[in-house]
C-alpha cells in the first residue's frame, strides 16, 4: 500500500487545488442576501434575510484576507447549508452607504 491516510483512495485527490472541495459541495449551498442585523465576537454576524429569518453568519476566508470591513447595515450576500440552514458564510459585502 503506498498511500497513507485513513482515506487512500481519496489521496490524491485531497492536494490543495485539486478542486475536491467543490465536489463536495454541489447542489447543496443556497445563495441568498441579507442584511446585518449585529456585529459579534469575531468574524461572526447576526444577518437578516428577505423571509424574515436571521441567521448566523461568519466572513468566508476571502472576504478575511481582503480585510474586508463589515458593520451593521450592510447588505451581505450569504451562502446557507441545505444541511443546517441557522448557519452562513459571507462572501460578499456591500457598504450600506
Amino acid at each position: 500500500m503506498t498511500e497513507k491516510g485513513p482515506f487512500p483512495a481519496l489521496a490524491n485527490n485531497m492536494v490543495m487545488g485539486s478542486g475536491f472541495h467543490k465536489k463536495l459541495r454541489g447542489d447543496s449551498i443556497i445563495g441568498l442576501r441579507g442584511a446585518v442585523t449585529q456585529v459579534l465576537k469575531g468574524p461572526r454576524f447576526r444577518v437578516a434575510l428577505p423571509d424574515g429569518r436571521q441567521v448566523l453568519a461568519c466572513m468566508a476566508g476571502r472576504i478575511r484576507r481582503g480585510f474586508v470591513r463589515i458593520n451593521e447595515g450592510d447588505l451581505v450576500h450569504v451562502e446557507l447549508s441545505a444541511y443546517d440552514l441557522g448557519k452562513a458564510r459571507i462572501t460578499f459585502a456591500q457598504s450600506a452607504r
